[in-house]
């Protein structure tokens, strides 16, 4: 079981991948950020 706290301001996001059309959901401080962490392969 995982448990978060979390402060400040955070997005969920849900991104789909236009190659294989899965979708990935999550959280982020910076959207843009993690767009580009997602497209370079990073996971968190």
């Amino acid at each position: 079981m995982r448990v978060f706290l979390f402060y400040g301001m955070y997005y969920v996001y849900i991104l789909e991948s236009l190659k294989s059309k899965i979708h990935y959901t999550g959280i982020a401080k910076d959207v843009e950020v993690r767009l580009r962490d997602h497209n370079r392969g990073k996971k968190e």
